[in-house]
């Protein structure tokens, strides 16, 4: 008659349990998807500008969306206009690496250059992206000049106002 003495659980401390349990695995369940939904935003990210930027690590179980491959055509395209669509893409795809459109501007010849000036400034980045528009500044024409101003003024104001005085530069008069 052993069966008399087992202890019952009351009827609110299994309901607690299991009410735990249940906050458990949302908890669990929640974490999971939201690492997941990071991992996957990251690694597409990744393979779309790997595409894009010519590398060729490409994860081929990854559909690349139509878009960027267009995108990445224009931009290895020999005609100037279809080029320049390429970089207004990278835009529209918040795809702005200063990496890649620093090697480009040294490519690009012509109207292409203040283009890069200016999409450079979107970048998320500011210290290389700075660093090469100092750099870039003295060796530049009166239109590079300009633009290299506009961009350092709009990314960082105090940095501008520190190149300007170093520089000895009168913008009032550019």
């Amino acid at each position: 008659m052993m069966s008399g003495n087992i202890i019952k659980p009351v009827n609110g401390i299994s309901k607690h349990i299991s009410l735990l349990k249940i906050l458990k695995l949302f908890f669990l369940f929640s974490v999971i998807l939201i690492a997941g939904y990071f991992s996957g935003s990251l690694a597409g990210r990744s393979i779309v500008s790997s595409i894009i930027t010519g590398k060729k690590s490409v994860f081929f179980l990854y559909r690349i969306p139509l878009g960027y491959i267009v995108s990445a055509g224009l931009l290895s395209s020999e005609d100037e206009l279809k080029r320049t669509e390429g970089y207004y893409a990278l835009l529209d795809n918040n795809m702005i690496d200063p990496e890649f459109l620093i090697e480009r501007y040294k490519r690009e010849t012509g109207y292409i250059k203040p283009l890069i000036i200016w999409l450079i400034s979107f970048s998320k980045d500011k210290d290389p992206v700075l660093e090469f528009l100092s750099e870039e500044y003295q060796g530049a024409d009166m239109r590079i000049k300009n633009g290299i101003l506009d961009t350092m003024k709009r990314m960082d104001k105090s940095f501008f106002d520190d190149f300007v005085k170093l520089h000895g530069i009168d913008i009032d008069n550019m």
